[in-house]
């Protein structure tokens, strides 16, 4: 009868094992769209600030 409560106790450690995997590829994901979202909203900022430089120096060069 141990080597059957070894087997069950395997299983369900392998069990909670695999449910903290997909639980750690669910977060990890998660965590990578926000960084693409973060790295387009940066994007974005560099590309209007660049913008509004060109603009300040055409206005600038016009008075």
């Amino acid at each position: 009868m141990a080597t059957g409560d070894f087997f069950i106790f395997s299983l369900i450690l392998m069990i909670i094992i695999i449910i903290l995997l997909i639980l750690n590829l669910v977060m990890w994901n998660r965590q990578l769209r926000k960084s693409k979202d973060l790295d387009d909203a940066i994007y974005r900022l560099i590309e209007i600030s660049k913008s509004n430089t060109k603009q300040k120096n055409i206005i600038d060069k016009s008075v």
